[in-house]
């Protein structure tokens, strides 16, 4: 009993992926727009969907004073939220007039 409520049990999932000719392969453009925008190392990301075209983002360095090499990163959001864009409208690529960044607190709910 003890070892289920510890070691509860892990899922793997493979798939065998198959690749019609009528079916276009979208390029990731999210990898390489997150290392352009400066996520790399230690930097994490998590999102967080709210409703349609609003999506929180929390971004946190994971280095702390511990850790030999912890620095400092510089964010350009506006890449960011350019790949985030890109990527969900891959298929169909729609252009946005405005994108509106805030800074929120740590719970979410008031401006800074």
């Amino acid at each position: 009993m003890q070892q289920k409520i510890h070691d509860p049990a892990n899922y793997f999932f493979n798939f065998n992926l198959t690749r019609s000719l009528e079916t276009p392969v979208i390029k990731d453009i999210l990898t390489d727009g997150y290392k352009d925008a400066g996520i790399v190392d230690s930097v994490k990301v998590v999102h967080v969907p709210k409703a349609k075209n609003l999506i929180h983002l929390r971004l946190e360095n994971l280095a702390d004073l511990y850790d030999s090499n912890a620095k400092n990163y510089t964010i350009d959001l506006e890449k960011l939220a350019k790949s985030i864009w890109l990527t969900a409208n891959a298929k169909k690529p729609v252009d946005y007039k405005t994108m509106e960044i805030k800074e929120m607190s740590l719970t979410g709910n008031m401006e800074i």
